[in-house]
């Protein structure tokens, strides 16, 4: 049940995104590392607690905006959350929604 995002506005938060898919109740967010030059790269990780309200939310978020800016919303493998995410802790880019996760 995760998800990844692209083309996020630079500036955007974990809060923002959380109030991107507020009522699909993401469990957590990741922020993509930042691009070789520091800048952030646009993209994110949202786990959410079923594979239905994963694909519930991609499928109603998929080419939305967030503010100027047309978010792509794709499936993705645990793996590759897992590996963001542990790059993201390093960083203190990651958000743990309502609770931990189970």
């Amino acid at each position: 049940p995760f998800l990844r995002l692209r083309g996020l506005p630079f500036e955007a938060a974990p809060e923002d995104i959380a109030r991107f898919f507020d009522s699909f109740r993401p469990l957590m967010i990741v922020l993509g590392a930042p691009s070789f030059n520091g800048r952030p790269s646009g993209e994110a990780y949202v786990e959410f607690a079923t594979a239905e309200d994963a694909e519930q939310a991609r499928a109603a978020r998929h080419k939305a905006t967030m503010g100027s800016r047309w978010v792509e919303v794709y499936a993705c493998a645990q793996e590759e959350f897992n590996k963001a995410a542990q790059t993201s802790e390093a960083l203190d880019a990651a958000m743990l929604l309502r609770g931990a996760r189970g």
